[in-house]
């Protein structure tokens, strides 16, 4: 069963490289509605790290990519070996990075059902002196370019083949390759990325993966080029990764799991991962050590623990830095504090996780939540670090809250009602967040945010950007203002428009059906929360306005 699973997802691994660079394959990915799902939080967490005193020596597994160390590598693994301390602080800035969402959609010919939709991202550099990271990030991610002819004429296939009653259950094919920030400083910058694709089937599939570059030169960091004791290392966090899948996973793995949690490093194993707030995150996919439905798994090597095998530049503090911070993981060394820094979550006994921030000399309940969303850890040039947290209460009733870390103590700074973490990046300085609206309809909108010396949230810009819903019909002559228009015109009973924006004050942006753009004034009853256009409902212009619940 093991081995079956295992050649499938390297069937679904091989299709996804494909389709992200020229549509040549045909395989599948996970479909999803947002960028990141919520961090799947294991039913039993440890909140103690592996610190057993003696490790037993074992066969070396050189592991892929593996290269010969130089005698300065080998030197430097020696300075470091059993040492603990944080070492010195790495000065310098950190690369601010955007990520905008690039999205095609191709139809059938009537423009009725919709045959595939692609969304990739491009990401660049808002600061300066990163010429050679901004290079090697546009040839890395610069939109959607590739070539998706096959993967349309397989969606038209499909489509065609079905019976009627059948086609309205279509729900077209899907390709999604979206990168999340998880480390900028100095040094070096590391994405977690989302690989997901659909073409019909019971269910989606995918992957993450994780993509590393060096900020100064801007290469590509394979695993090998953080390390100084490859060998060392690959044996340390085989034997460490096993006791963490068994101590916090489980009976959600399957029963040779450990087979091949030994091998992860093997010359003919390709090793998803990527730098965080705590350490190296190893990911494994679904179907490697567990069923679709365990999702992905993840193992945060630390930095405090395997700091003897890593190039200092990738484990020592630094002066300004931004990281994904994984729970149950101790975050405190990358910013310089010492002693203890973690952010736990617990499930009681009413199926709530109870999230905790806990420093060396305090711990603040955040609170009791349906899912934990995200958390980031940010030090500032400044000398002041900062707690990020995005929590949901239930049913996407999120909250964003944020502590300032200082002298192993905590202080709770601001809280956003509605709020958690965007898809668009985050930095020392900003923070890129999505907030729930109800403006002809239900969306998220984009919003970037301002984060100030003091810990204060506040927002930058004027418009929310939305990811679009559900497409409306004009039911009524719908008065609007076209983009580059001075004047009032009328958009056509018929015609089908998404909401892509709006400034939550009476403004709402829309796209029509050809690209044209333009804007809805609307106002609002204070009482009734009901929207009106031009005096009338909202429900009088369009077929259905798309409210949750």
């Amino acid at each position: 069963m093991m081995k079956r699973n295992l050649k499938y997802m390297a069937l679904v691994l091989s299709g996804s490289l494909l389709l992200g660079g020229c549509g040549a394959g045909n395989k599948q990915t996970d479909k999803v509605e947002f960028p990141f799902p919520e961090n799947t939080i294991p039913a039993q967490t440890s909140n103690t790290e592996d610190n057993s005193a003696e490790k037993e020596s074992a066969e070396k597994n050189p592991g892929n990519n593996k290269s010969e160390q130089d005698e300065s590598d080998t030197t430097q693994g020696a300075e470091n070996n059993g040492s603990s301390a944080l070492g010195e602080i790495i000065e310098g800035s950190a690369p601010e990075i955007s990520i905008v969402e690039d999205k095609k959609v191709w139809s059938t010919e009537d423009k009725s059902t919709q045959l595939l939709e692609v969304r990739k991202s491009i990401v660049t550099i808002e600061n300066s002196g990163f010429d050679a990271l901004q290079s090697a990030l546009q040839e890395r991610w610069n939109g959607i370019t590739g070539d998706y002819q096959e993967n349309i004429d397989m969606a038209r296939e499909d489509y065609n083949g079905r019976a009627e009653e059948d086609k309205m259950f279509f729900g077209g094919y899907t390709i999604t390759e979206q990168p999340q920030l998880a480390r900028s400083d100095s040094s070096v910058i590391s994405f977690r990325v989302f690989h997901g694709d659909y073409s019909g089937g019971a269910h989606d599939n995918y992957v993450y993966g994780g993509v590393t570059f060096d900020v100064k030169t801007g290469k590509e960091l394979q695993l090998v080029d953080i390390l100084n004791n490859p060998e060392g290392f690959y044996d340390e966090a085989a034997k460490y990764l096993a006791n963490r899948l068994e101590e916090d996973y489980n009976d959600m793995l399957f029963a040779d799991y450990k087979d091949y949690v030994a091998g992860t490093f093997g010359e003919d194993r390709e090793v998803n991962w990527y730098f965080n707030a705590a350490g190296i995150a190893i990911s494994y996919s679904p179907y490697e050590i567990g069923p679709y439905a365990a999702g992905t798994i993840e193992v945060t090597l630390p930095y405090s623990e395997f700091s003897q095998y890593i190039k200092e530049e990738y484990w020592a503090p630094h002066s300004s830095v931004v990281a994904k911070v994984p729970l149950n993981n101790n975050i405190s060394g990358l910013i310089g504090e010492s002693g203890t820094l973690k952010l736990e979550a617990v499930k009681n006994e009413y199926e709530l996780y109870e999230v905790t921030v806990v420093s060396e000399n305090a711990s603040e309940e955040i609170g009791s939540f349906g899912y934990f969303g995200d958390a980031y850890v940010i030090r500032r040039e400044d000398g002041r670090s900062f707690l990020l947290t995005s929590s949901d209460y239930m049913s996407d009733d999120f909250v964003m809250n944020v502590y300032e870390v200082t002298n192993g103590g905590l202080q709770k700074c601001d809280e956003l009602s509605g709020a958690q973490f965007g898809s668009s990046g985050i930095g020392t300085n900003k923070v890129s967040c999505t907030v729930r609206l109800n403006v002809l309809g239900s969306y998220w909108g984009e919003m970037g945010y301002q984060l100030d010396s003091n810990g204060q949230l506040s927002q930058v810009d004027e418009i929310f950007n939305i990811r679009e819903g559900s497409s409306m019909t004009v039911m009524k002559e719908l008065p609007v203002v076209l983009e580059g228009a001075e004047s009032e015109s009328k958009v056509a009973v018929g015609r089908k428009l998404n909401i892509t924006g709006t400034d939550n004050n009476g403004t709402a942006y829309f796209r029509l059906d050809n690209g044209e753009k333009g804007k809805i004034l609307y106002t609002r009853d204070e009482e009734t929360n009901q929207i009106f256009i031009d005096g009338e409902s909202e429900n009088a212009y369009f077929d259905m306005v798309p409210y949750a619940g």
